[in-house]
């Protein structure tokens, strides 16, 4: 039997996700652009995550021998690809990961039109999908994407967070509270790495999560830190984490 999603949904896409349950389509639980987890629309067939709910101790799984198969919806023009491609590339060029087109492979990624920014956190087994709307494709959007496939939280959600930053709770939306959760050490490890006030998984500081227009992120005193993230793409220590994870160990052998 389908069921609902863990988040509040308009009354109109409760009644596309009632009519889509009653024909057989299977939905999913994602990571989105936003921090939330919520339920897209596959079609049927796909393989459904078996990974925990945020906080209950998840562990993201790596990409074996780090690479990801992919291969992208033949929707995508040729620009969209290309957009995809760079971004791919400043990852393989700055590590050991590679991203290969599959062929027979049975655990790949599938780069997709869908209605927002989304993936999966980490290898889920099968095929799993990166959506990207059409507003998604920028550098930044896209890196977030990929760093959350390669099995990385947001720096927001790190479990010493709130050493350095301070959460405005009091401008939260109820129903987006979710998106600021610290996660624990086990689903998301620091790997020893200085917070990153310049992740490019931060999403935007003036988005639509707020009571009112002011900021639901403030730095802390300690730090001289004036803005969080950035649009211009991955971060030296996004990178530093993708080669921990991924690469020292390969390299020591």
């Amino acid at each position: 039997m389908c069921r609902y999603a863990n988040v509040l949904f308009p009354l109109w896409l409760s009644v596309i996700h009632l009519s889509l349950c009653v024909y057989g389509t299977k939905f999913e639980d994602f990571k989105d652009d936003h921090g939330l987890r919520r339920k897209l629309v596959l079609r049927d067939g796909t393989t459904k995550p078996a990974w925990k709910k945020f906080g209950q101790g998840a562990v993201p799984t790596k990409w074996a021998n780090a690479t990801i198969y992919y291969r992208y919806s033949e929707s995508f023009s040729a620009e969209q690809r290309t957009t995809i491609n760079h971004v791919l590339g400043i990852v393989q060029n700055a590590s050991c990961v590679q991203f290969v087109e599959r062929t027979l492979e049975k655990n790949y990624t599938l780069f997709s039109p869908g209605p927002t920014c989304a993936s999966h956190v980490g290898m889920q087994g099968g095929r799993q999908t990166v959506f990207l709307a059409k507003g998604c494709f920028t550098t930044a959007r896209i890196a977030r994407q990929v760093l959350h496939l390669l099995g990385f939280h947001a720096e927001l959600n790190r479990p010493d967070r709130d050493a350095y930053i301070d959460v405005n709770w009091s401008n939260i939306k109820p129903g987006m509270m979710r998106a600021f959760y610290r996660y624990p050490e086990e689903s998301h490890l620091t790997l020893n790495l200085p917070f990153d006030f310049h992740s490019v998984s931060f999403f935007d500081n003036t988005r639509d999560y707020g009571l009112d227009s002011s900021k639901w992120i403030v730095r802390s005193n300690n730090s001289s830190v004036m803005t969080l993230g950035n649009e211009n793409g991955f971060s030296v220590l996004d990178l530093r984490k993708i080669n921990k994870v991924y690469c020292d160990r390969l390299r020591s052998t």
